[in-house]
């Protein structure tokens, strides 16, 4: 049972199948060959909701396990995952963009993107009820957020982070 779908070409569609534990690659200018159908087994217990790809690795969200997977299906190494730091929070959709991934988290009410390397992950809190669940990026780098459990959109746009430096003042006490 197929649940997200990713096209990352007219000749490489991938897929999730929670059920199955597994991610699917579809080759269908070969459709008659073999090589046509490629499954993933991605752990016992694992459900793999959604999809997306770069051109070398697949990213996908794993809620029961509450962690992000990575598949490198062009190299040798195969599976990474990365735990995120919110227990059970869930993660629901991603997105690749700006050298990250961005997820949801439905559960956790939370934002946040990991950078592969070095790995860095970064969760941002959302108001609570939010329950954000899909979320895309647009040309302006702007992170758009549908929060299905307040019925709202939000836009985050860079820059994402505003560090204000104040001047250190120190007084001599006698």
């Amino acid at each position: 049972q197929p649940e997200d779908i990713f096209v990352e070409s007219a000749d490489s569609i991938w897929f999730t199948a929670p059920g199955a534990n597994r991610i699917g690659n579809l080759k269908p200018s070969i459709w008659s060959s073999p090589e046509a159908f490629a499954w993933v087994y991605t752990g016992g217990g694992s459900q793999p909701w959604a999809i997306k790809t770069d051109g070398q690795v697949a990213w996908f969200t794993e809620p029961s396990g509450n962690r992000i997977g990575q598949y490198f299906y062009t190299t040798i190494t195969q599976l990474h995952w990365y735990t995120l730091t919110v227990s059970a929070s869930g993660p629901h959709d991603l997105v690749l963009g700006q050298g990250r991934v961005w997820f949801t988290e439905l559960q956790g009410n939370r934002v946040g993107w990991l950078i592969p390397n070095p790995r860095q992950i970064r969760e941002f809190g959302l108001p609570d009820g939010s329950a954000p669940k899909g979320l895309g990026i647009d040309s302006n780098n702007c992170v758009w957020i549908a929060e299905s459990g307040r019925s709202r959109i939000a836009a985050w746009c860079p820059p994402y982070f505003r560090y204000l430096y104040l001047p250190i003042v120190m007084r001599n006490v006698q």
